[in-house]
């Protein structure tokens, strides 16, 4: 859900959530569902779950500072994916914004980006 959100130019967790949900059918298509969307908050939790190993003394002590972190880095490494994804593609020319709005309005677009990845 969030690699597609980022795909169709979300930018944050909110807006992610936002998207899932005005596309919801759409996602119900290739998973269950039986919650709903995850919240926006969830999509962070997830995305912060992986920590420093090493570094397990400072996450003890800052812990929702090391999370926040997490979350930012690991979206920021979705972003990454999204643009090698973008640029991979072989069949439509354009930039990579026009690209992420196509992907937003054309489903079929969208589903064959995915398959990409």
């Amino acid at each position: 859900m969030v690699v597609t959100g980022v795909l169709c130019a979300m930018n944050g967790f909110a807006d992610i959530e936002e998207f899932c949900n005005e596309d919801l059918e759409w996602f119900q298509k290739w998973i269950k569902l039986p919650n709903g969307i995850p919240r926006a908050q969830t999509f962070s939790n997830i995305l912060a779950l992986k920590g420093n190993q090493g570094d397990s003394h400072k996450e003890v002590i800052d812990h929702n500072q090391t999370r926040k972190a997490n979350a930012a880095k690991n979206l920021g490494t979705v972003r990454r994916i999204v643009l090698n994804i973008l640029k991979e593609d072989p069949g439509i020319k354009g930039s990579l914004p026009e690209k992420r709005r196509r992907a937003l309005m054309n489903r079929t677009y969208r589903q064959r980006l995915l398959s990409l990845a």
